[in-house]
């Protein structure tokens, strides 16, 4: 692990333990990193590249939130590994989509 982000992952471990005392499954968490990713692609789209780049880094944490409480909470499940790997997939193709919609819309104007 690189020892600068060692802090950061402490505190997200801290934020962990609250989720799982909340009793918060770690499948909610995905969908909220989900939701929260999609947005990022909205942002992307319109090209608001700060809140673009700050909705990446909240859907990003939540997904490594999701693992650690599952972990903490004893929630893991074969379910939980696959919805968690297609919500990844998904998010890539929200940031993915929202850059090429920006790209599409700058270099050859909106369709009317």
């Amino acid at each position: 692990m690189i020892e600068v982000l060692k802090p950061f992952y402490t505190a997200l471990s801290c934020r962990g333990k609250d989720f799982t005392s909340a009793k918060i499954h770690p499948n909610i968490i995905t969908l909220l990193g989900l939701c929260i990713s999609s947005v990022a692609g909205l942002f992307a789209a319109t090209g608001k590249w700060w809140l673009t780049a700050i909705f990446i880094v909240l859907g990003s944490c939540m997904d490594g939130l999701d693992g650690l409480v599952a972990r903490q909470y004893n929630k893991q499940s074969a379910f939980g590994a696959i919805f968690d790997s297609t919500a990844d997939r998904l998010t890539e193709i929200f940031w993915l989509m929202g850059i090429c919609i920006f790209s599409s819309t700058t270099l050859f104007g909106e369709v009317k």
